[in-house]
């Protein structure tokens, strides 16, 4: 059985966890949770327990307050350690030992950055979100996946690449692409403001809730990565909307082929 530690435990974090318990529990060994120091072990388990979009988790949870970090998160009687340390080098990987660490945070996107969960004795690290700097594959699942060579540190892209790509791979395929442009219609993201309020992107500054917030995306080139029949010829744009969850991307298509 994989052991697998998180470290993140926000939106994505957080929904990894749902997933694991959801569908791999015979696979996967969620050992470890570095969650961070904005909430306690009580605040995590209920932000795991009851989730506005995604509902409430029907396993039974408990916490133990108790254990190497923060304590310890009780899942259908399974132990899952919390910390709250904001350098992945000095995390315990280890000593727990450690097979695979879901990088989720959004802080560490580089490859200097996502060397330390190996450092600190990780085996594997697969990020979260595309990668900023360094020499990191992105693998999507049904365009790339089989192409995975066994590297340590790899990216699976972002939510948006995931939802790009895979038809991006149909049109690159059958027909051809010449050029191409997406537009993305996303839910907004912790990034932006809730209320007006000071960020060093203006149009993130605007309430979220009540705003539709033109803003770049990286998926494009996460997506020519993973497909590098793309690269030069894929561009796109974002906008974020006032919904918790949810979005949709639109192509057009330049083929090479016919299409009729």
């Amino acid at each position: 059985m994989l052991r697998v530690a998180i470290n993140g435990y926000g939106r994505i974090g957080r929904l990894a966890h749902r997933v694991i318990l959801e569908r791999f529990t015979k696979d996967i060994d969620l050992v470890a949770v570095n969650a961070g120091s904005s909430t306690d072990i009580k605040g995590w388990m209920y932000l795991l327990k009851y989730d506005t979009a995604y509902g409430t988790l029907k396993n039974n949870l408990s916490i133990k307050e108790e254990g190497k970090g923060i304590g310890k998160l009780i899942v259908d009687g399974k132990p899952i350690e919390f910390f709250a340390i904001k350098e992945p080098k000095e995390l315990p990987w280890e000593d727990l030992n450690i097979d695979v660490v879901i990088e989720s945070t959004g802080h560490f996107e580089t490859e200097a950055g996502l060397k330390m969960h190996l450092e600190a004795g990780a085996r594997a690290v697969v990020l979260s979100a595309p990668v900023k700097e360094g020499d990191i594959n992105t693998y999507v699942w049904s365009v790339n996946g089989g192409k995975y060579q066994g590297e340590k540190i790899i990216s699976n892209a972002s939510c948006t690449t995931n939802c790009i790509a895979p038809v991006a791979k149909v049109m690159v395929d059958y027909f051809g692409v010449e050029k191409a442009m997406m537009s993305t219609i996303h839910g907004y993201t912790s990034d932006q403001r809730l209320q007006d309020g000071g960020h060093k992107d203006y149009r993130r500054a605007r309430a979220a809730s009540q705003n539709i917030v033109p803003t770049s995306t990286g998926a494009t080139i996460a997506a020519s990565k993973a497909l590098p029949e793309l690269e030069g010829i894929f561009t796109g744009l974002a906008f974020r909307v006032p919904v918790v969850v949810g979005s949709l991307s639109d192509f057009t298509f330049v083929t090479k082929k016919n299409t009729t």
